[in-house]
């Protein structure tokens, strides 16, 4: 969760300082976008001093330097970061000495009083604008400017400087009021921007904890939730994938052992995908095991065919699961059933409540019953069958599969009562195949673990002597 604990705007910023120079300088060029509306001002005040007949070209430098502080922010921007800020400060101090040539002019054509306007104006106009991040800072720039604009009337005028002090020092005080309340709402307008932006990407990413990666992206872009995911009917294969007796399990780090698993598994569907492409959808968790689709709503990676994509994917599930929880070390065999069917699923997002998407259709209701079956083939194969894992299809997906496939699978027939698949009365016959279950690890005599199919092998297994020869 964000911590923030509604920090004031100050220490935001003093924390994130180098963020928030970055920002200031955009802003600030920004900004200057606006300028036309100044030059305008310069424009009439040349107007007006041209028709009284007062210096009308004094300020032409400063009008010029505000005219190429947007293309050289630009140009500078990559190497000086606050480059705008210094290209500002060139022109208040070409502001600052038409102030002081123009009072002169007035000065001499119309006597003392009449000039102290064009003082306090430029005097404010340039300390005004200061764009530096630090209050401080642009406080201690306006005493420069103030100082340097006495400099130059010392230099310049023929009268005392006294008379004039009051003008600068009142257009720096003014002036700096007014930059520290920009410097203030730029702060807090970025202490806000950024707020709001963390809070905008913690909020995605918790929602990326419950969707796919691709609808987060989907809804960040301003498109709706409903248009995230395909919806209608497809056809496409569902996996019911189970833990035979996981109840009866008895051991610490079994419900850790199943975190493991599941994480496993759901690496195995989503490689590869890209939002519109994978190797299975997870429809939901079922406590020990899950359903996936393979096929819809994620289109196939490759060309094979959705039923040929379901049994491999089931057979690195069963994979995972046998190292997984061949960790544990488990007295008895640990082991699991998958069953897959195929047929129409839809996918949809509900009409009220949660706009959680979901499949439903008949093929999901199926594959748990063909998951189901590993009880009857058990019940037949009897005890003295070695522990196995269990992955059973249904016919149809038997008939898609490609010939190598085929031959690993073993045919039951469902055609008598005792073995029919429940729901599923007309089915002549459903195939299943043994898979390694995940068993106990027994050690050979060099200290090397080895991983039993079948636990009675472990009473067949003889210690192998090594002899070994030396080389030439």
């Amino acid at each position: 969760m964000i911590d923030h604990e509604r920090k004031p705007a100050e220490d935001y910023v003093r924390t994130h300082y180098a963020d928030y120079c970055a920002w200031n300088s955009l802003d600030a060029r920004r900004f200057l976008r606006y300028q036309w509306i100044l030059q305008i001002g310069f424009c009439l005040f040349t107007l007006n001093n041209a028709w009284k007949g007062v210096g009308p070209w004094h300020h032409v430098p400063s009008m010029l330097l505000l005219m190429s502080i947007g293309p050289l922010s630009h140009l500078c921007k990559h190497r000086f970061p606050e480059a705008t800020a210094w290209l500002w400060d060139v022109f208040s101090l070409s502001v600052v000495t038409s102030g002081i040539l123009m009072y002169k002019s007035y000065h001499s054509l119309y006597g003392v009083g009449s000039e102290n306007a064009p003082v306090f104006v430029t005097m404010l106009l340039a300390s005004s604008f200061s764009l530096h991040p630090k209050a401080r800072t642009a406080i201690y720039r306006n005493g420069i400017f103030m100082l340097f604009g006495l400099c130059v009337a010392a230099f310049k005028l023929d009268v005392q400087v006294f008379p004039i002090l009051v003008q600068f020092a009142e257009g720096a005080c003014v002036g700096s009021f007014i930059a520290n309340y920009m410097v203030k709402s730029r702060r807090m307008r970025f202490y806000n921007l950024a707020l709001n932006q963390e809070l905008r990407i913690f909020a995605y990413h918790e929602l990326a904890k419950i969707v796919p990666p691709h609808v987060v992206t989907h809804i960040e872009s301003g498109r709706s939730l409903e248009t995230s995911m395909l919806t209608g009917k497809a056809s496409a294969c569902v996996i019911s994938f189970d833990i035979i007796g996981s109840s009866k399990v008895q051991h610490p780090d079994f419900g850790q052992a199943i975190e493991r698993l599941a994480i496993a598994c759901h690496a195995l569907m989503n490689q590869g995908y890209d939002g519109q492409s994978a190797p299975a959808y997870r429809i939901k968790d079922t406590g020990d095991g899950f359903l996936c689709s393979v096929g819809f709503p994620y289109l196939p990676l490759d060309s094979k065919g959705s039923a040929e994509q379901a049994v491999e994917l089931s057979l690195a599930f069963a994979e995972c699961f046998r190292e997984v929880m061949a960790e544990l070390a488990y007295e008895t065999p640990l082991r699991c059933a998958i069953g897959i069917s195929q047929g129409l699923v839809e996918g949809f997002f509900p009409a009220s409540g949660l706009k959680q998407y979901d499949l439903r259709g008949r093929t999901l209701m199926l594959a748990t019953r063909y998951e189901s079956l590993r009880n009857n083939i058990m019940r037949e194969l009897g005890p003295a069958a070695p522990p196995s894992s269990f992955l059973i299809i249904q016919e149809a997906v038997y008939q898609n599969l490609p010939k190598h496939l085929q031959e690993s699978f073993r045919c039951w027939d469902t055609s008598t009562t005792q073995r029919q698949v429940r729901d599923d009365e007309t089915a002549r016959c459903a195939y299943y195949r043994c898979l390694p279950c995940a068993v106990r690890s027994s050690v050979d005599l060099f200290g090397v673990p080895l991983l039993l199919e079948e636990r009675d092998h472990a009473s067949r297994l003889q210690p192998v002597i090594v002899t070994k020869t030396s080389r030439s």
